[in-house]
C-alpha cells in the first residue's frame, strides 16, 4: 500500500497520527512548501500552490484559513478540511513563507504582490 493510500485510510478510519503520516513522505528534491503539500487534501494542493507562488486568490475557506480567522475557515470548510486543520496549522507554521499567512492584510499584501513569483521579480 502506498504512502498516500494509507494515509488516507487513517485519515477515514479517524485514526490519530495522519499527519504525521503525510509528513513522511518528502521528496528531497523540493522546496519544502511543495515537498509537504502531501499533508494537505488533494483536492486543496493546487489552490495551496498557486496562492504561495502566484498570489492567486484561494477559495473561501482558504482564504479564512490564512487570514487566521477560524470561525470564517470552519464556516466554510467540507468535512476533509474540517478533519484536517491540525495538519493545515503544521504545513503553514514550518513549510510556508510567514508573510503569506496570519492576517487579513498579510493575505492581501501576499496577493497583491503576486506571491512568491511577484517577491522574486521585484
Amino acid at each position: 500500500m502506498d504512502n498516500d493510500v494509507a494515509v488516507e485510510a487513517a485519515l477515514a478510519a479517524g485514526e490519530d497520527g495522519w499527519v504525521e503520516q503525510r509528513m513522511a513522505s518528502k521528496p528531497k528534491e523540493s522546496p519544502d512548501y511543495i515537498a509537504k503539500l502531501v499533508m494537505l487534501p488533494e483536492h486543496m494542493r493546487g489552490g495551496m500552490r498557486r496562492y504561495i507562488e502566484r498570489g492567486i486568490p484561494p477559495g473561501q475557506f482558504m482564504q479564512r484559513l490564512l487570514e487566521n480567522d477560524f470561525m470564517g475557515a470552519i464556516g466554510r470548510a467540507d468535512d476533509e478540511n474540517v478533519r484536517a486543520l491540525k495538519a493545515y496549522s503544521v504545513y503553514l507554521y514550518n513549510y510556508c513563507p510567514s508573510g503569506c499567512y496570519g492576517s487579513p492584510e498579510r493575505v492581501d499584501a501576499w496577493i497583491g504582490g503576486g506571491g512568491m513569483n511577484g517577491r522574486e521579480q521585484g
